[in-house]
């Protein structure tokens, strides 16, 4: 039976990593898709007083304005989250010595397992939540559902970790940003956000035999 100390699962998670492999790029793509569904539920009330869902697309500016200028028949208003960039969080970094001890759920042992890890890197990933209409009572709407979901923050969970922070830093007016050849002016307001996270390392299991196997997590044990 292996004797597997903490001190020799870090030397060993600590080579693995500098050994290097791929790591699926789960992290930016959750995010992404959580605080996409946080700000899928908004409608606005219209002049008839029925309700309208706003949908909501993944693009850049750019982009959004490029479907405009494509689209004539492009309702309006509309939601687009764009990703601006990622920073390392350096006041929430821990130690490169840390290493996780966590219980995770094995779907083919049917059972608990124990699972190590290097510690993840403490990472902010900056979004521009962005708001267009064709109407400033529309945008104002738009604007109050936003305010009121990010009241404080929006936390949401992840198959990595749960409890992660989305805050808003900034709201600003951007309507001279409207596409040039489309007759009706076109209103826009950016909500920048800030989603608190961790990338997480891989994941690996020491087994009683010496073997050292990677794990998928998808779900803690709580």
């Amino acid at each position: 039976m292996a004797d597997w100390t903490i001190d020799a699962i870090r030397e060993k998670l600590q080579r693995l990593a500098k050994e290097g492999g791929f790591q699926h790029p789960q992290f930016y793509r959750e995010f992404t898709s959580r605080l996409k569904e946080e700000v899928s539920s908004f409608k606005v009330i219209k002049a008839d007083e029925t309700l309208r869902e706003v949908p909501v697309v993944f693009a850049s500016p750019e982009r959004a304005i490029a479907k405009f200028n494509d689209e004539a028949t492009t309702e309006l208003p509309i939601i687009s989250v764009g990703f601006d960039g990622i920073s390392v969080d350096t006041q929430r970094r821990r130690p490169s010595f840390n290493i996780l001890d966590s219980k995770v759920w094995d779907k083919e042992k049917r059972r608990a397992i124990r699972v190590y890890a290097l510690a993840p890197v403490a990472a902010d990933l900056r979004y521009s939540i962005n708001l267009w209409a064709k109407y400033v009572e529309d945008m104002n709407q738009l604007t109050e559902q936003v305010m009121l979901k990010f009241n404080p923050s929006v936390v949401i969970d992840t198959t990595f970790g749960d409890g992660f922070e989305i805050l808003i830093d900034d709201v600003s007016d951007l309507s001279d940003l409207t596409p040039g050849d489309r007759q009706d002016r076109i209103i826009r307001r950016s909500v920048k956000v800030t989603a608190k996270g961790y990338i997480p390392s891989t994941t690996y299991r020491f087994t009683e035999t010496g073997e050292i196997e990677e794990f998928n997590i998808e779900a803690e044990v709580k």
